[in-house]
Parts: structure tokens; sequence; C-alpha cells
């Protein structure tokens, strides 16, 4: 270095001394017989390789005739690992790889940074020099044969902790990283699964950004290769085992929440997202290969499968927990900031059902604890027992129940002896006592409470797969008190801790469930003449459809209902009169979610083809939404079978739900809510909508297209409409401006168009509410009711009138405007009429 620093060029004599003592590190010795044969196998210690290569980097005429050998000796003793076989990776072999790397993939700058960092000081190292030494490495057969350097990186297994903060396997992860980059483990079939499956598993936070990268390369490796001219040596790589992927989630099944994750298990979790970031990248690649888990086909959906081994795949990706990894990322986003981003916007775009925010704010509720109730007046329950009655306010609950009696009077075990066996730290009951408790739910409540919370609690401990008899007792809750649960008398609190343990079962297991929950909320017992009655012609349409449907016989019913999620509004009306609605509407957005996008998948890989173009499928979704929106509207109208005119609580209950439904459905499609209100609904619901969904704020930009339609009942759903909103929104420059074109458009009716009063009397009560709020359009509002109290007015003093309902109508208006005052203590303008 001194030399080399100066400017001095070494002597002959020196380059020699150095060379050989570089390369010949064991002929120096005296007694070379008494020399182990292991000892002779020993590389270079890390500063003896450092320094050597600085050497090899820096003096000049290494190549010579006299030189040469030696040369080549000292550089095959320096990157001895290379040629070795499998070496042990420690940091001697893991640097001589990384230098053999670098010089065949002709990376020059990155070996002058390490011999700067070496020396400590800023050397200009000439490129001469590093292509005569690149050239030496492969004069001396270590670098001549690629699949030798290639099966030395496949070999190491970094000892130590692969994080952002260690050096220790940095270097090996940038072999790996740019071996797979040039393609090189593809080009000579080189099985890289074991170092990429030890990597993850030695992985610790913060996580490292050349492990993110290297997972990535490696899924995508198996599926776009495939198809090229490598594909023989791509088969000769394995994938990462089913077994190591399923172990690196099992910690989870005893920690149910973030919070309570232990410390030893808190070291498992970068496993987890790497092993997670491995199988979203897969199925990202797999897709875009056009290999999805969806297919149609004649019956139903099936997953797509190359071979055998890969059947579990689609099972696995069920059971990813993609709720509890983004809640802990979200905690430690410094430890995970290189991989949250990515695996956040691929778990999205390819699981978006997975990630719906309602069920990412279900995550936040206390393990255990009973939800929010949606009613205020009824209060929160941390265990089974009530404060007070469980009827608390009669028009929010019609069960008329005496739990307290029931408590004493119950002929059920509701103490510790309920609790028959225990399996795998699992709480399980016998299948006998489990539908005696259920049968009688509606007696004795507390006991069946008490099955939820023993399910509930196994549910939180079985992340993804549940065992067979723990899966029996899912099925007997659902057959048996599910139905129990629509009954009118069902106690509010035994609804609410249903849904509770329904949200905590692990999505696979709720597919499996399916058929049955479908059975006992559908109307597939009943005749057509009760599927008909008391229900719009939309919703009687869509239970037909529902009828058809053998969900004891389809295999795959979860892909059915993906393909028409209609047909889950085929359900029974009690539905939309309980806490179940909740579950249903979850399940309904799930199945929505899923359907667009197989939808839009499929459409794509369609139109490669030229059948089908993308935005008839759009189109197609489009009118799908726009009638799960009419059905779910026609809900919300009072129905005297369900006693809403008696009880109107679950109604505005069931209104609350809906509305909280359309609104994230219509704010992702402007398109939609156009549509729907184009197509109008029940005039009724119109003040319900304003204020329940805040995207109906945008009805501004297309109302007065809507006021233009030739039907008047277009015209008088379009007055209601700005009136609604006029009056919700009064600060909006773009209210005012609808307002008096609704003003202008009924005063032209009223004087133009003959017939007209059935028109009027649905439309002067909104002009006279935006009269008291807009002042500026009171002047023309009045005149237009002054108008209309004349022509419906008798034609005598004394005389019948001639329009009773116009007139009453106008009056009504009238006596709304007097009351704000709108007139300014200025003379009544009825008062000539009387």
């Amino acid at each position: 270095v001194l030399i080399r620093a100066g400017d001095v060029q070494p002597t002959h004599d020196e380059i020699i001394f150095w060379l050989e003592t570089v390369g010949g590190e064991f002929d120096v010795l005296t007694d070379k017989s008494a020399i182990d044969s292991a000892k002779m196998q020993r590389y270079a210690c890390e500063r003896t390789l450092q320094l050597g290569i600085s050497f090899c980097c820096l003096v000049s005429g290494l190549t010579g005739p006299s030189t040469k050998a030696l040369f080549h000796k000292a550089l095959s003793f320096l990157l001895r690992p290379v040629t070795s076989g499998e070496p042990k990776c420690n940091s001697e072999t893991e640097l001589a790889v990384w230098l053999s790397v670098q010089l065949f993939l002709r990376r020059f700058s990155d070996i002058a940074m390490i011999v700067r960092e070496a020396l400590g000081m800023h050397v200009t190292i000439h490129n001469s020099l590093m292509r005569e030494l690149q050239d030496a490495t492969v004069a001396a057969d270590i670098i001549s044969e690629p699949s030798m350097i290639v099966k030395a990186v496949a070999a190491l297994r970094p000892s130590g902790p692969i994080s952002g903060r260690e050096k220790r396997g940095s270097l090996t992860l940038k072999c790996i990283e740019q071996l797979l980059s040039s393609g090189n483990f593809i080009r000579f079939g080189i099985d890289i699964s074991e170092i990429i499956m030890h990597c993850i598993f030695v992985a610790e936070e913060p996580i490292n950004h050349l492990l993110i990268q290297i997972i990535q390369s490696f899924a995508d490796m198996h599926t776009t290769a495939t198809q090229g001219k490598f594909a023989p040596q791509v088969s000769r790589i394995s994938s990462i085992p089913h077994s190591f992927l399923e172990e690196s989630f099992a910690f989870m099944r005893s920690d149910s929440t973030v919070e309570s994750l232990c410390p030893m298990n808190r070291k498992s979790m970068p496993r987890a997202v790497l092993v997670s970031y491995y199988m979203i990248c897969r199925e990202c690649f797999l897709r875009n290969a056009g290999n999805d888990v969806w297919h149609e086909n004649s019956d139903s959906l099936i997953f797509k499968s190359e071979g055998a081994e890969e059947k579990w795949w689609s099972d696995l990706l069920t059971c990813l927990p993609f709720r509890f990894l983004l809640c802990y990322m979200e905690r430690h986003w410094s430890a995970y900031e290189h991989i949250f981003p990515q695996w956040l916007s691929l778990s999205f775009i390819l699981f978006p059902e997975r990630l719906l925010v309602s069920k990412i704010l279900d995550d936040s509720c206390e393990v255990g604890t009973c939800p929010e109730t949606n009613i205020h007046g009824i209060p929160r329950t941390d265990d089974l027992e009530w404060v007070g009655p469980d009827v608390l306010d009669a028009n929010i609950n019609r069960n008329k129940v005496d739990l307290d009696r029931a408590m004493m009077d119950t002929n059920i075990p509701l103490d510790s002896s309920l609790v028959v066996e225990k399996m795998d730290n699992s709480v399980l009951l016998s299948s006998d006592l489990a539908i005696l408790v259920l049968r009688r739910a509606l007696k004795e409540p507390l006991a069946a409470l008490r099955v939820l919370k023993l399910l509930q609690c196994n549910s939180s401990m079985s992340l993804g797969k549940v065992s067979g008899k723990l899966f029996e007792l899912y099925v007997l809750v659902v057959k048996e008190l599910l139905p129990l649960l629509l009954d009118l008398s069902c106690p509010r609190s035994l609804q609410d801790n249903f849904c509770l343990w329904w949200s905590s079962v692990s999505p696979p297991v709720k597919e499996s469930l399916l058929p049955d929950f479908l059975v006992s909320i559908s109307n597939l017992l009943a005749n057509n003449r009760e599927i008909d009655d008391g229900v719009g012609i939309m919703r009687s349409q869509v239970k037909h459809l529902a009828s058809q449907i053998d969900y004891q016989s389809t295999r795959h019913i979860y892909r059915e209902l993906v393909q028409q999620p209609l047909t889950l509004l085929g359900c029974k009306d009690e539905v939309f009169r309980t806490p179940l609605l909740s579950v249903f509407l979850d399940l309904l957005t799930e199945l929505l979610t899923v359907n667009r996008r197989v939808s839009l998948s499929a459409a794509s890989n369609i139109a490669k083809e030229g059948t089908l173009k993308q935005d008839e499928i759009s189109a197609a979704l489009v009118a799908q939404d726009s009638a799960i929106c009419q059905i779910l509207l026609e809900e919300c109208l009072p129905n005297a079978r369900l006693v809403d005119d008696v009880s109107p609580g679950p109604l505005l209950e069931a209104r609350k739900l809906i509305c909280g439904f359309l609104s994230s459905f219509l704010h992702m499609n402007p398109m939609l809510l156009k549509l729907i209100h184009f197509q109008g609904y029940d005039p009724r619901l119109v003040p319900m909508m304003v204020e329940g969904v805040p995207v109906m704020v945008q009805c501004l930009d297309f109302v007065q297209e809507l006021l233009q339609q030739q039907l008047q009942r277009q015209q008088i759903f379009a007055i209601i409409l700005i009136s609604s909103i006029a009056l919700a929104h009064p600060e909006l420059p773009q209210s005012l401006t609808a307002v008096q074109h609704a003003v202008a458009h009924v005063s032209f009716i009223q004087k133009k168009v003959p017939s007209s009063a059935e028109f009027l009397c649905e439309v002067l009560t909104p002009m006279a509410q935006c009269a008291c709020v807009f002042p500026t359009i009171a002047a023309e509002v009045v005149s237009i009711l002054q108008s209309c109290v004349q022509a419906a007015g008798p034609l005598v003093r004394s005389g019948p009138p001639r329009d009773p309902a116009l007139q009453a109508t106008a009056i009504s208006a009238f006596k709304q405007i007097i009351h704000r005052k709108i007139l300014f203590d200025q003379p009544a303008p009825l008062a000539k009429f009387f």
C-alpha cells in the first residue's frame, strides 16, 4: 500500500516474495510432511484475502512470464472455496465466493469498493489491472466453469442473523441477487430453494432489502421461465415446500392477537412475513401468466393445478393470515419499511376481499368481547352477564324473554361441567350436549351463549385449521342455532354473540360452513307463494333464482356464489331485521369483490383473443351492482309482515347497516351512483340516503339532467332528491343552483302542462322546504302555491274544492313557510281565500 501510495513500483524480487507468501502459505513450514491433510484444505483468513486481492489489483506486471504461475497459484489459494466443492460458510469463504462472482460478472467497481474498505483509504484502481485479474482467474480454472461458481453460491449457509443492520450474510445475499438477475441459476438448473429457506429462517428485524428482491426473483423464476427455452432447467429447481410454508405460521395459533405475541414468537414474525411475501409474489406471477386460482368451466370454478404438488396451493392462500400480518407490520413499521409497501399493494390487488375495511376494523376489537352495538342505549358486555333486562328499548328489540328467570330455572348445566373433552389445547363439547343446548336456545339462552363463547375461544386459537370434532360443532351451531336467531323473540345478545363467533372463524372454515349457512337463511323450504309474498319484483326474481340452486350437492358453493352473487340476496326477510345483517353484508361484499376481480381478470385474458371487450364486462358488473343496490333499498321499506309499523327499531338499524354498505359501494363507482338514480327507487328513501350515504352529494352533478327526463315519475324523484340534498348541504353553491332549476321547472309545469295536479301534489312540499332554507326563491315558490290554491279552490266561495288533494298540499306548504317566518310579517297570502 505504501509503495502504491508513493507511486513507487515494487521490484521483481518483492513481487515474487509476496506472491509466494500469498500462494504458498504452507510451503514455508519447515516440516511439510507433518502438516495435517485437513489443514491443507484451510482457506485464507478474511484479512489475508482482503490484502491479497488488494495486492493483485494494485500491482501491475503480475501476468508476466516469470510471475504468471505464482500469480495463478496465489489466486487459486485465495479463491479456493469456489473450487473445493461445498464450502463451509464463514466470513472467509463468503468473501471468496463473492469475489469470484464479481469477477465472473465483471463487476469491477464492486471489487474496487471492497479494496478501498480493506485498505481504509481511497486508491485508484486501473481497469486494465482488473481485466488482467479476471483473465488470470479464468486461466487458473477458477471461474472458467460458471456452473462451479453457481454451485458454490448455492452451497453457502450464512450462520449469523440476516437483517438490515448486520453485515454478516449480506455478501451471500448479493451473490444470490446478482446470479438471479443474470439468470445463471436458471441457465444451469441449480436448485437454490434450500439457501432461500435458510436465509428466510435466520432473518431478523429489520428486514434486509436484498432478501426481499431475492424472494421476488425466486418466485418469478418458477412462473415466467417455465414457458421459455430454459424450461427443462427450471424443472430441476424446487419451489419452497408446503411444510416450510405452513410451519411458518404455526406459532400464530397460540397467540391470537398482535399484543399477545410472546418474545419467542415475535422472533418468528420476520419468517412469517417473508414467507407470506413469497406466496403473494408467486400468486401474482401465476395470474400474470394466465394461471389464476379461479377457472370457469361448465359446472363451477375450480383451481387450475399443474401437478399434484400444487393442489394445496389454493388452500394455503386461503389460510394466509393477511390481517394479522398487516396489523403487526403497521405497529413495527421501521423494521418492515422495505417490504410493507410492496406486500400491501400486492395483497390488495390479488385478494381485495381479504383486506376489506370492515374486516380490518373487526381486528381492532378485543378478542372475547361483544361488539359495539349499532343502537344507542344497549350496553356493551364483556362477559355473559347482562346489566338489567335484555330489552332496554321496546323500539329496538321485541324479545320479551326474562333472562334472569332463565338463569335460575334452566335445566341445562351452565357450569364447568359443560366442558367434557380437551384435545390439542382446545376445549370441545359432546355433540349430543351441544344439540340439546342449541335447540333450547330461545328458552334457555345462557347455555347457548356459553357454547358460543367456548367455540369462539377455540376459533381464535385455530388459525386456518380446526379438528374434525370442532368442525362438527361448528356445523351444529349453524344448523341448529342460526334458524332460531331469525325468530323475532330471539334475545339480542344471542344474535350478537353469534356474529362475534362467526367473525372469529377463519376464511377456509367459513367456506366449508357456507352450504349449511345458506340453507338456514334462505327460502329453500318455502313454497313459491311465500317467496313472492311481501317482496319487490326484483327480490322475488332473485329468490326464485336462489331456490333453483342445490346447496347440498354443490361441491364448490363459494365459487358458485362468486359466479352469481345475486343469489345470496334470496334469503329470508328476517335476516334484514336482525344483527345477522352485518354478517350477511360482509359476506356479500367479499363475494362482490372476488367476482369483480375474477371477471376483470378473465376479461383481460379474453380481450387478447378478440372475443370480448373489457368494457362489456365492466358494464355487466355495473348492472349487477345496480341490481344489488336496488334490492337492498327495497329492504329498507317498511314490511307489514315483519311488524315494522309496530316496532320500527330493527328497520332503523337495518337502514343504518345498508347505508354503510351502499356508502362504500357507491364511493368506489360514481357511475353506479348515477345509474341507480336514473333507474329510480322509492322517493321515501331519498332522505335516508342523503343522511346515511355521504357520496349522495355528488348527485348535484347530474340532477339537472335527471330533471329533464320525460317521465313525470323521474321528474318528481329529481325534485325530491334536489330538496333533500339542498337541505343537507345548504352551504354549497351547487345546491342553490339546483333548487333554482327545480323551481323554474315546477313553475313551467304548473303554467304550461295540463293535468299536472298529481305532479304538483308531490313536489309542493319539497319546494316549500327549499324556500325555508333559501329565501331568494321564496317569492317564486309562494307564487306557485297561490296559483295552485286558486286552481284547486272552489268556483264559488261556499262550494266544494275542485281538487281537495292539491288544495290541502298547497295550504300545508304555505303553513311551513309561514312557520319559518319567511314572509317577514307580511299579510298571509291565504287571507283573501278565507
